[in-house]
């Protein structure tokens, strides 16, 4: 109390009053009781032995997170989507049906909700009632990241998804420090873990090479360590307008087997869709080493261009503004018009669509 007292007189002038006084010092007490309160540590036999769950097994864990790599263009939305609905709808993901169907909740601020995601998720056969999005985006800062646990308690998603990864990082953040990354993910997985649920994130890919799936995605390794189970979509070594879906890390079982995909629409008609083209007999190490994956900025600029338009004619300004989100540059996406032979017209309300 005397050091107290000694500490007001020094720091404060004029000294706080005796109600003043009390009140700091009986909140200062408050506080260090709070703190002894705490358990850092438990005995382990106080644990409960849990399964370990999946919400689509092996690739995504139930309880904890998981992250999907690609370039842009190359279908990490598309495939987030295809879960979405087989998550609400009760279909299949990677020909597998999930172990749990609910609501999912999606953290996309790359894809405008009426433009894109609606109509791509109800040409999955997705229910859309089980499907909220964001609409006012935020980083997943401290706030950040109460706001998405008041979501998540009132909402009750099986899924979460959030794509990107950067999009929601502070602009203080430095993603190639592991310390900050392990900072950035340590919430996300805990609340996971808290409520039960499967915690997507989406990642763009660095540009440097690797011949290791796991130092592709962008940031620092941390990232690759700090989740349950990692994939990343490639280029189909042998098939142009095929991709692959592969497992490089799988904490608590064996990889899945790496499965070829294609963006496309159905013969029956409707809406661009995910469409499985079966297994693929590689490992994500091994289709990484064949550098499909580095693409060059025209062959990506190219495959989003094909991807947006894939699901019908859009306003050349629409198209422009997403493909600057996705970092395209406006001259390299006349040269990926020009590759995919786009049709356009003039003027204001112009529009762009692929050839027939």
């Amino acid at each position: 109390m005397q050091l107290a007292e000694l500490f007001d007189e020094t720091a404060n002038s004029p000294p706080l009053t005796d109600k003043e006084f009390a009140e700091v010092l009986d909140q200062a007490w408050a506080e260090v009781r709070q703190i002894n309160k705490e358990e850092h540590f438990k005995d382990l036999a106080e644990f409960e032995v849990l399964p370990v769950e999946y919400l689509i097994e092996p690739l995504v864990p139930i309880g904890c997170t998981s992250i999907l790599d690609g370039n842009p263009g190359m279908g990490k939305s598309f495939l987030s989507l295809a879960m979405t609905a087989a998550v609400t709808a009760g279909g299949q993901f990677c020909e597998k049906q999930p172990d749990r169907n609910g609501r999912v909740l999606l953290l996309n601020d790359e894809d405008d909700p009426s433009r894109v995601l609606l109509p791509r998720l109800e040409a999955m056969g997705a229910d859309i009632n089980k499907v909220r999005v964001i609409d006012a985006p935020f980083t997943l800062n401290d706030d950040g990241v109460e706001i998405l646990r008041r979501q998540i308690r009132s909402y009750d998603p099986t899924l979460v998804v959030i794509d990107p990864l950067t999009n929601f990082m502070g602009a203080s953040v430095d993603m190639y420090r592991p310390n900050e990354a392990n900072a950035f993910m340590r919430p996300l997985h805990r609340l996971a873990k808290e409520f039960d649920i499967s915690l997507l994130i989406a990642r763009h890919l660095r540009k440097q090479t690797s011949e290791n799936a796991m130092h592709m995605g962008q940031g620092s390794m941390a990232f690759g360590g700090a989740v349950r189970s990692g994939m990343i979509v490639t280029a189909h070594p042998t098939q142009p307008q095929w991709r692959v879906l592969s497992h490089y890390k799988s904490s608590y079982a064996q990889e899945a087997v790496s499965q070829a995909f294609e963006i496309g629409t159905p013969p029956k008609g409707g809406g661009a869709r995910i469409i499985w083209r079966g297994p693929v007999e590689m490992s994500a190490n091994e289709l990484v080493a064949l550098s499909s994956v580095q693409e060059s900025v025209l062959d990506r600029a190219a495959r989003a261009l094909e991807d947006y338009l894939s699901e019908g004619e859009a306003e050349a300004r629409d198209v422009k503004e997403a493909m600057k989100k996705k970092g395209i540059q406006e001259r390299t996406l006349d040269r990926a018009k020009k590759k995919l032979g786009v049709i356009s017209g003039r003027g204001p309300g112009a529009t762009w669509k692929l050839p027939d």
